[in-house]
């Protein structure tokens, strides 16, 4: 049985999980202090594994030599990079300076420089710069690991100890700087930290015995106990953080969100809502069904398209018999610049609506008397009397004033004349039909503008609105009040050839006419 094919698929195994394990890691959006450097682990220990694999599968010379080589890059950093993961959580800082990184490498850069030298081939002449770290080597044929294996085995030299020294003392301090971290830290990372401090040891163990050993072993178990540093890492430091914490704000977020949430693929299936979602629309689907997005127009007419088109649609439900209304937006997902489907959120906007109606009430309606104030009333009537041009209507417009209101509000006060002002525009209103805007003008001054009715039976009609009023009696605590009103009659039943403004005033100077005669008429300028 080949154990060495055995081995070099796990080493392949190790490295690809890594790799994806460092992809994961560099593309983290959380603060975590020392990530960085556990993707920078993990890929430090991919090279490591792939130099061990080409070194076991290699039968010739020169290739071993190559991927000792490839293998020495990977390995000679790590002991630096877990002592500057322990230091990052001691300090709780996410960046050194520059001077600190370039000082902690230049072991580490000089030791490449140095295994560089050896021979990368074949050679019994060696000079002295060349023995520095392996002063010699020797190729081991042994079948028990497989038919066809060869291996190879290093006398070390000099600076190999230096090396395994400095390692030792870095993950000494390493050591010391996760104690401190446990004594120092929350409880969660208390638990964690015990996780680092055993992987620490297993570190000094590694290493303090390697000092004792005069040769290299034939098979190495490091990149396998590395690669192992390097979980034993990511789940000690950041399990609370990324495994615990984190999914359950996600889930916070979207499955027990205050909101609807669906999320759709890129054909527009409903692959997953919330329990909101799932409730909103619990009396119109049937979720053992597929639901496309075009399945919300029976219920929503427009809804897949606008949002497809604008990314954003206007819903009201029906809710505890109440108007709810929810501001629907849709957005593209992509991961990697790859697009991958649909996010679909409501935001409840019932009080925003509700605002902006009253304010809208505000804007357009007299607060007294609940009819259109002034500005409504030019928009409205504007809108009319534009439509009546195209249509070759008659148009007539009425402008009333109440006589002597003054003494009203000397006698009885202007509560009272707020009373005999609101019942007045109700009368009125009872009075008018939807071809007809009615609004207060100004004080005790009203407009109405009627759309399809020439200025002759509008006269008529102001007549009748006198005679109403004049003998309508208003009470207002116990006192009965009486009032008239003096009216002004402008228009035209043939082609409209002049303007809103010049009607406007022929109502008002006709409405001066019924003051100047007497009050109480009606006067008409045609």
């Amino acid at each position: 049985m080949r154990f060495d094919f055995m081995l070099v698929a796990l080493l392949f195994s190790v490295a690809s999980f890594l790799i994806f394990a460092a992809v994961f890691v560099f593309t983290r959006k959380e603060i975590l202090f020392g990530i960085k450097f556990i993707g920078l682990l993990a890929v430090d220990n991919v090279i490591y594994l792939l130099g061990q694999a080409g070194v076991i599968m290699s039968d010739q010379e020169s290739s071993i030599l190559l991927f000792s080589h490839i293998q020495f890059m990977g390995y000679v950093f790590i002991p630096t990079v877990w002592f500057l993961i322990s230091s990052q959580q001691k300090r709780k800082k996410a960046k050194f300076s520059n001077k600190a990184l370039l000082a902690f490498s230049v072991v580490p850069f000089l030791a490449i420089i140095v295994n560089f030298l050896y021979p990368w081939t074949h050679t019994t002449d060696l000079s002295w710069f060349q023995t520095l770290y392996y002063t010699s080597h020797e190729l081991v044929y042994n079948s028990t690991f497989g038919e066809g294996f060869v291996g190879i085995v290093y006398q070390k030299g000099v600076f190999f100890y230096f090396l395994m020294s400095y390692n030792v003392i870095i993950t000494i301090f390493s050591l010391r700087n996760y104690f401190q971290s446990k004594r120092e830290g929350s409880i969660t990372y208390r638990n964690s930290a015990t996780f680092l401090i055993i992987a620490t040891l297993c570190i000094l163990y590694v290493l303090g015995y390697s000092l004792f050993l005069k040769t290299t072993a034939l098979i190495e178990i490091a990149p396998l106990s590395m690669s192992l540093l390097v979980f034993i890492a990511f789940y000690g430091l950041y399990k609370y953080e990324l495994f615990d914490l984190t999914p359950l704000a996600y889930r916070q977020v979207y499955q027990d969100a205050s909101f609807p949430v669906f999320i759709l693929d890129k054909d527009k299936y409903i692959l997953s809502m919330n329990s909101e979602a799932r409730h909103l629309y619990h009396h119109q689907f049937d979720y053992k069904e597929r639901i496309t997005l075009d399945m919300f127009d029976e219920y929503d007419p427009c809804f897949s398209l606008d949002l497809l088109e604008n990314h954003e649609h206007e819903s009201v439900f029906i809710i505890n018999g109440k108007e709810t209304y929810y501001l629907v937006k849709l957005e593209e997902l992509y991961k990697f610049k790859r697009f991958m489907g649909y996010l679909v959120t409501y935001r409840d906007i019932t009080t925003h609506k509700n605002e902006m109606k009253k304010m809208e009430i505000m804007a357009t309606y007299d607060d007294l008397t609940q009819i259109y104030n002034r500005r409504a009333f030019f928009i409205k009537a504007a809108d009319a009397f534009d439509d009546s041009v195209i249509h070759k209507k008659s148009v007539s417009f009425i402008m009333f004033d109440i006589d002597g209101f003054k003494e009203v509000n000397d006698i009885y006060g202007h509560q009272a004349g707020d009373f005999v002002l609101a019942e007045m525009a109700k009368t009125i209103k009872k009075e008018i039909n939807r071809n007809t805007v009615f609004a207060r003008y100004g004080g005790e001054e009203f407009i109405i503008f009627i759309k399809n009715l020439p200025p002759i039976d509008a006269y008529d009609f102001a007549n009748h609105l006198r005679k109403t009023l004049e003998n309508q009696v208003f009470v207002y605590t116990n006192h009965k009040i009486q009032i008239s009103a003096s009216f002004g009659v402008g228009g035209t039943d043939k082609q409209i050839s002049k303007s809103f403004e010049h009607f406007l005033k022929d109502a008002d100077d006709a409405l001066y006419e019924s003051k100047n005669n007497g009050k109480n008429q009606v006067s008409i300028k045609e």
